[in-house]
C-alpha cells in the first residue's frame, strides 16, 4: 500500500501447507506498517483487502500469528474479526526475554 507515493505497508498471504486437505486455509505470513504511519488505519485496511482476497480465492479460514508484545497488531487483528485460538508460551526470545506467540484465526468465504 502507497501513501503520498511512498510504500506505508505491506502483507503477504499465501498458504502454511501445500496440500490438498489444507487448501481452504490461507495465512497471513507478513504485515507491516511504517512506524511513521502507524494509527492511521494502514493495517486495517491490509488485512480488510486479504480478508476479501482470501474469500474470493475459495479460502473458509484465513490465520494470523502475532507477537504478545505487539498490542497494535492484536488490537487490529481482533477488530478485523480475529479470534486467538492458541498461544504458543515462549515461543521467541527477543532481547533475552521469553515472547508468546498467538495463534489468530477467522472464518471467511463460504462452508459447505
Amino acid at each position: 500500500m502507497e501513501v503520498a507515493g511512498e510504500v506505508a505497508g505491506y502483507i503477504l498471504m499465501g498458504r502454511d501447507f501445500p496440500i490438498p486437505s489444507c487448501e481452504h486455509v490461507l495465512a497471513l505470513q507478513g504485515l507491516a506498517v511504517d512506524p511513521r504511519l502507524h494509527r492511521r488505519g494502514i493495517a486495517r485496511a491490509l488485512i480488510e483487502d486479504r480478508i476479501r482476497e482470501a474469500g474470493a480465492r475459495g479460502a473458509t479460514r484465513l490465520k494470523s500469528r502475532v507477537l504478545d508484545t505487539n498490542a497494535g497488531s492484536l488490537a487490529v487483528h481482533a477488530a478485523c474479526g480475529f479470534e486467538t485460538e492458541g498461544i504458543l508460551r515462549g515461543e521467541f526470545c527477543l532481547d533475552g526475554k521469553l515472547v508468546d506467540d498467538h495463534l489468530l484465526a477467522r472464518e471467511v468465504g463460504r462452508r459447505d
